[in-house]
């Protein structure tokens, strides 16, 4: 895709920096394997290590076959707001030990949403009728998530905070007043910490002819990330880069949008800066000196795309 090959080529231009974060450590030890295939996997992982302590994200990785690196790491970088320990239960319960299976599950945050315990995986999977946690993990790219039901304890929310009566939440039926992918989005907003659901409207890119049970689970696969990010990579890209970013295809600003978090300026000014290929130590200094204005950058993105 245009879109994502111009996104690779703005962190290709940051590979030094990567690399000077990634030699600082910490960092796993069997990662090297994956980083020696392809270094560009770097700034994905620094990321990762934000929230994943090295041991347990190599306890993931190296159980998986290593032509899959990419796809599994861009997979936990969409996933960064769910805490580890959490997602793995969730891929060894319910997902059966498929990460690909992470993919498009929205159900998984309304369970999260109800059971805030710890259990909700462990629920999940009982009412999958899944037996036990599974040992090993794969990737399966041509897997689809799991078929979760609406949790009982989630239709008497509906039924109470709505007036909806049970038989009106329904899964299949796009049409109803509250399909239950709308309800499960909305809860993984909740969780990641956006302050409400009508910030999470306010928020949502329009798409014309999109229904809102299609459009907040897409919108919901960049929960890890904040309205000004979001606004910030977007805008960039109508601006100075291919063009608009689907809603489909929104999940693509994870991975630059936490690496640039990660250099720490501010967020409407980071997609100027790697529009401009401004090195992020540059960028740090004049933001630390007070002289990194959007405006500039965006002029020098601009003449230079």
């Amino acid at each position: 895709m245009l879109i994502q090959k111009y996104l690779d080529g703005l962190l290709d231009s940051a590979a030094p920096y990567w690399q000077s974060r990634w030699a600082a450590g910490p960092r796993p030890g069997h990662m090297g394997r994956y980083i020696d295939r392809d270094p560009r996997l770097i700034r994905a992982v620094l990321p990762l290590l934000d929230h994943w302590t090295p041991d347990r994200l190599d306890r993931i990785l190296t159980q998986l076959a290593p032509e899959w690196s990419d796809r599994i790491i861009d997979t936990l970088v969409e996933h960064v707001d769910v805490p580890p320990a959490e997602i793995e239960s969730w891929i060894r319960g319910p997902l059966q030990g498929d990460i690909h299976r992470l993919r498009g599950c929205t159900m998984m945050h309304l369970w999260r949403d109800v059971f805030r315990d710890g259990t909700s995986a462990a629920r999940a999977a009982a009412s999958l009728g899944v037996p036990a946690r599974a040992a090993h993990l794969t990737y399966n790219p041509r897997s689809a998530p799991p078929d979760l039901p609406f949790p009982s304890e989630a239709r008497r929310v509906a039924r109470d905070d709505f007036g909806l009566g049970l038989d009106e939440v329904d899964l299949l039926d796009p049409m109803r007043t509250m399909p239950a992918p709308v309800f499960a989005a909305f809860s993984r907003f909740r969780l990641a910490a956006w302050p409400a659901d009508e910030a999470v409207l306010a928020a949502l890119p329009s798409e014309r002819g999109k229904p809102l049970s299609v459009a907040l689970p897409e919108f919901a696969r960049v929960a890890c990330l904040t309205r000004e990010e979001i606004n910030g990579w977007q805008g960039m890209l109508a601006d100075a880069g291919p063009g608009p970013l689907p809603l489909a295809e929104i999940w693509r600003l994870c991975t630059p949008a936490l690496a640039w978090r990660r250099v720490g300026v501010p967020a409407e000014a980071a997609p100027w800066c790697a529009a401009a290929k401004l090195p992020p130590e540059e960028a740090l200094a004049m933001h630390r000196a007070g002289t990194l204005e959007v405006s500039g950058l965006r002029t020098l993105a601009l003449l230079s795309s």
